[in-house]
């Protein structure tokens, strides 16, 4: 077998690295032209090479991260743009689909006529300026009807523009996504110098209108009124009617009314109403409501409408009647179907003494119309609400805020403080002068003797607790069949020791309207005199059963049994009547007191 050598072993180097081991070679043999010293000249040449090739780099990645970020940018910007230009064509293309402008373009007229000053421009001012009165006025009407067209919306004049602009973009998309209705025409003159002013408009067929110069004014208006009762009649006969020119809207309606669609039916039958009790053709004016809400069940207006004509025409029990039959239609009306809101009721509210209801509505009224009213001022009706809720203050506040040139303010100012002191029997001479004054001014207005149609009845009881009887006799017996009236006849006998007149007037008052409550406060109120007390709590709750929302009723029954200590449930009708009357002082005095004792 082979042995191992008996020669010593050779030390290791310390490091692998061929660099390393070039050196220890050149410091073992230093001499230039050694294969170690060309490896580590080689090395050198090496490194500096990397060291360039590194920092090359390192400057083209730079430019090449900048660019990328300015690239980046620009695409940015770039996108930004196109968002926003996007954003604002999608804005011009929803605008235009959702337009339902009227747009009166500039009439044709000749060079002559615009020297002097009779443009085309100047005559679709006019028209623009007619249209926009008729819009203004109709506005409310339009969204109670919850009409929206172009008529009731907005009105422009358009001038014609050159040159692609953004402007240019906007009209080109109204031309072919909106609704707008264009109205145009033209201006001539004839030989004599009359103007022949042609109106036309989308679906209206052209008419020309004739005059001289100087009526141009009239003649844009009469335009502008043809064009809008061709497009929107039945908010025209609305217009017109508002305007207090019935005969036109009669001869208007009646010509339009036979090829009219079923549609707009309704409401021309509704304003055909206003206008034929305008004129006082009171039974003609009657068949046209009850047209109206035959056509259509849920035309709220119009029901609140024929409740009040029937009040006159013919009675309270009717109107009442009426008002039922308006609830059965609001209850059993199809899913959808706007319900009627507080104005609509408004002639129902005093047949059921619902005072509170009532002055909430005309408070709503008042806030939507800026303090006025859609129909007359606000302040006469609320204060007559807070009158008869007993709130004194609040009352006077109303009035004081109330237009004073206004007939209807005028007349409140007179009545309320007469209301007031009738209250109590024993004031009843200071009502006196103010319901003769008021009397008087109803006589000589017929819009306050059309508001106040029982108002003399507070006169003839005033008459009656004073011991002018025969005078009061005559003012009853001139004020007719009117609930107020023969509950206050009643009053009368019954301050005159008549009790057995009286309890037969009571009756009567209660047969002319046995729906109604006020009739049989005024008797509870009697017999709680007389200490009829179990008389009395009949009658109060009569009267609580058909005004359930009347303070005076509950009150009483309250005062009853506060009489009889029973000051617990006394109360409990106090507290009743508070939420239909939480100002009346007296109310809130009683129970104040019943609770203290229960």
């Amino acid at each position: 077998m082979p042995r191992a050598s008996d020669r010593a072993a050779e030390p290791l180097p310390d490091s692998f690295s061929p660099l390393d081991i070039a050196i220890d070679l050149d410091r073992a043999d230093p001499a230039p032209d050694s294969a170690a010293r060309t490896l580590l000249l080689k090395q050198a040449e090496l490194i500096d090479a990397q060291i360039a090739l590194t920092r090359h780099d390192r400057r083209h990645r730079g430019w090449q991260i900048a660019g990328e970020r300015a690239g980046f940018a620009v695409k940015a910007l770039i996108a930004a743009a196109a968002a926003a230009a996007a954003t604002i064509l999608g804005v011009m293309v929803t605008s235009a689909a959702s337009s339902r402008t009227v747009v009166v373009d500039a009439f044709d007229a000749p060079p002559a006529l615009a020297e002097r000053g009779l443009s085309g421009t100047v005559v679709a001012g006019g028209v623009l300026d007619a249209l926009t009165v008729i819009q203004t006025a109709l506005r409310s009407t339009a969204a109670k009807r919850q009409i929206s067209s172009a008529w009731t919306g907005d009105i422009a004049v358009q001038v014609p523009s050159t040159g692609l602009s953004i402007g240019e973009i906007d009209r080109l998309l109204h031309q072919l996504l909106s609704d707008d209705t264009h109205v145009g025409g033209d201006l001539v003159q004839g030989a004599d110098g009359a103007l022949f002013l042609t109106v036309r408009g989308q679906g209206v067929v052209p008419r020309t209108f004739t005059g001289q110069a100087e009526t141009l004014p009239a003649l844009t208006v009469q335009a502008a009124e043809y064009v809008y009762g061709t497009a929107e009649p039945h908010l025209f006969a609305t217009y017109l009617v508002q305007a207090d020119r019935n005969q036109d809207a009669v001869a208007f309606i009646e010509r339009l009314f036979p090829t009219a669609s079923a549609a707009i039916r309704p409401g021309l039958a509704n304003s055909w109403a206003n206008a034929l009790s305008a004129l006082g053709r009171g039974p003609e004016a009657t068949a046209k409501y009850r047209l109206a809400v035959r056509l259509d069940p849920h035309y709220w207006t119009a029901w609140g409408n024929l409740i009040g004509d029937l009040w006159t025409s013919e009675g309270e029990q009717s109107a009442y009647q009426a008002g039922v039959r308006m609830q059965a239609a609001a209850r059993d009306a199809p899913r959808g179907t706007p319900p009627p809101d507080a104005l609509d009721w408004q002639n129902f509210h005093p047949l059921v003494q619902d005072w509170s209801s009532l002055h909430a509505a005309h408070v709503a009224d008042a806030r939507q119309s800026m303090g006025g009213s859609l129909v007359a001022v606000a302040g006469p009706a609320i204060a007559d609400d807070l009158t008869r809720l007993h709130d004194a203050a609040g009352a006077e506040l109303a009035l004081v805020s109330s237009d004073p040139d206004d007939p209807l303010t005028r007349a409140q100012k007179l009545l309320t403080p007469a209301m007031f002191a009738l209250m109590d029997e024993s004031r009843a001479a200071r009502a006196l002068a103010g319901l003769r004054a008021f009397d008087a001014l109803r006589t000589a207005d017929p819009d306050v003797a059309f508001t106040y149609s029982d108002g003399p009845c507070f006169l003839g009881l005033a008459l009656a607790l004073t011991g002018r009887r025969a005078e009061a006799e005559a003012v009853f017996a001139r004020m007719g069949r009117w609930v107020t009236c023969y509950s206050f006849h009643a009053d009368g006998l019954e301050a005159a020791g008549d009790r057995p007149g009286a309890n037969a007037a009571y009756a009567r008052a209660v047969a002319l309207a046995p729906s109604m409550p006020f009739a049989y406060q005024r008797w509870g109120l009697a017999l709680q005199r007389r200490g009829d007390a179990a008389g009395a709590s009949r009658r109060f709750a009569e009267a609580r059963q058909r005004g359930p929302r009347w303070a005076d009723p509950l009150k009483s029954q309250g005062d009853l049994l506060a009489a009889r200590g029973r000051w617990r449930e006394a109360a409990v009708m106090y507290d009743r009547a508070l939420q239909f009357a939480p100002n009346w002082p007296q109310l809130i005095a009683a129970r104040r007191q019943a609770q203290a004792r229960s």
